[in-house]
């Protein structure tokens, strides 16, 4: 007997509970059985698929709108076959399920055997493949496949064949049903929904016909919200106008005016931000003038603002560094006296180190340029260019400097710790020294990468050197990766953490 759970590659993919891979594999097989060429094709699988659901009903939509072929049997088993031949698809699943061989290795005939037994009893097959291969992937095959067949015969019927499954079947069935429905009549799901006890699936199922309505037609969902259950229509208005601007953001700009104008009513904010993340996308000077004048609650609250701004300009950077440099000269300096140059230059030193740095010339001093230089240091380490990285900092105060380098050495200390602690002698003053012994003790004094002896050096460098050292968590840093580093750089211009209030530390042993 064969275990139900299977975690084995195929070509080359591990498929484990990635359905999506598994997905586009099942729907080759499901609506081109009958085309032998298909099981080469197999083996090149796409690795991040959108899902089952949403594989087998995006390839469904692609493939020809003839009726599909009966499945074609001629590759099963000889015991299986004759099994079929005699009009028993239940003793040829037991067949399958009995045998020696691993179920993935053969899923292309558990589909064929599925799709007869289906089409002799209907959807109680569900329930029959749940209790005999359990909760693996094979399995999310067969029953996605069985759903989607009877779906297309007719979703009214398997709605209701659905609601007559074991508990289990039942909600992952209505689950699939209702996302699949609600794409193509979502008026006559939700419709179905209302006119059954779901009990407590209705919620769920709820949500899951707001989920597909708003990815497959936002704008639809919202000239029919009267439709919906009263509790259900402010999230699904708010919802189907971030779907709008995630698709036509420059539309989604007159829903602003229908929400309140509340500080405290966060939907204003989050729909704005869609749109500027979007729009700039597509069209990043349009998307910067809109974010430059757009209003929001709250006197003198130009923080929302500048967060809109920062996505712009960051999208902007990547097409036009120096159009997006100038607009965030142009914008005035923050509350906490910082601009927005290191948000453009953080984004194009991932892009262009060299670049990058050419514009550090022109970034406002104080904490503006300091955290700009800290993006390139970063930048640079992350692509191995240590060297480079150490010699930009010279080029700030000493008293930034500490704050430079624990960027620095904080990527250096975790990607190459070995090389860092064969450089120290090279390090061209005391204080970056200080800085990178710091961060190779704060990274690794209990990883087991530094001998006793290593560690005590390293001590002895931080304490003796009569420099102060920035003191930051040494998680504090991360890769600059789009808007994770956005954020960082927000937190750190808008913090004292790391600026102005050094102290030596001291590492203790505890």
């Amino acid at each position: 007997m064969k275990k139900s759970h299977i975690s084995l590659g195929l070509g080359g993919v591990a498929i484990g509970i990635a359905l999506g891979v598994l997905g586009s594999f099942v729907f080759q097989n499901l609506t081109s059985a009958h085309k032998s060429t298909e099981a080469a094709q197999s083996d090149q699988l796409e690795p991040n698929g959108p899902g089952m659901v949403g594989e087998v009903a995006a390839q469904k939509d692609n493939t020809q709108k003839l009726e599909p072929d009966p499945p074609n049997l001629s590759d099963l088993p000889n015991e299986t076959k004759s099994e079929l031949g005699f009009g028993n698809p239940s003793q040829a699943w037991n067949s399958l399920v009995q045998d020696d061989k691993e179920n993935i290795a053969q899923v292309d005939a558990f589909l064929k055997v599925a799709a007869v037994w289906a089409d002799e009893e209907g959807l109680m097959v569900v329930d029959k493949v749940r209790e005999t291969l359990g909760s693996s992937a094979v399995a999310d095959a067969v029953v996605l496949s069985i759903l989607y067949d009877a779906f297309e015969s007719d979703s009214q019927t398997a709605f209701q064949s659905a609601l007559a499954l074991s508990p289990h079947s039942r909600k992952e069935a209505l689950a699939s049903i209702v996302s699949m429905w609600a794409k193509t009549d979502p008026i006559a799901t939700l419709t179905a929904l209302n006119s059954n006890n779901l009990g407590a699936l209705h919620a769920e199922l709820h949500q899951s016909l707001i989920d597909s309505w708003i990815e497959n037609n936002p704008n639809d969902l919202l000239a029919n919200l009267e439709h919906l259950p009263d509790y259900l229509k402010r999230n699904a208005q708010h919802g189907a106008m971030l779907g709008v601007a995630r698709t036509t953001p420059p539309d989604a700009i007159e829903f602003l005016a229908e929400l309140p104008n509340d500080p405290n009513d966060d939907r204003r904010y989050d729909l704005a931000f869609e749109i500027a993340e979007h729009w700039s996308r597509i069209d990043a000077y349009a998307a910067l003038e809109w974010a430059s004048s757009i209003p929001f609650p709250g006197e003198g609250n130009k923080r929302p603002q500048r967060m809109l701004l920062t996505k712009v300009l960051r999208n902007l950077a990547a097409s036009n560094p120096n159009l997006a440099l100038q607009a965030a000269l142009n914008d005035p300096m923050g509350r906490f006296d910082h601009g927005l140059e290191p948000y453009v230059v953080s984004k194009v030193a991932q892009l262009d180190a060299e670049k990058a740095i050419s514009m550090l010339s022109n970034v406002r001093d104080g904490k503006t340029k300091t955290a700009s230089y800290r993006s390139v240091g970063r930048a640079l380490s992350e692509h191995g260019n240590y060297e480079r990285a150490v010699d930009l900092g010279l080029s700030l105060s000493e008293e930034n400097q500490s704050n430079y380098y624990c960027a620095v050495f904080n990527v250096w200390a975790r990607s190459d710790p070995g090389h860092l602690l064969k450089s120290l002698e090279e390090m061209p003053t005391s204080l970056v020294k200080s800085q990178a012994a710091y961060n190779l003790l704060a990274s690794h004094r209990r990883s087991g990468l530094l001998n006793d002896k290593e560690i005590e050096n390293l001590q002895g460098i931080v304490d003796g050197s009569g420099h102060n050292v920035t003191l930051a968590a040494t998680s504090s840093y991360t890769d600059s990766r789009l808007d994770d580093d956005a954020l960082l750089l927000q937190l750190e211009l808008e913090s004292n953490l790391n600026d102005g209030g050094d102290t030596v530390f001291v590492l203790s042993g505890e």
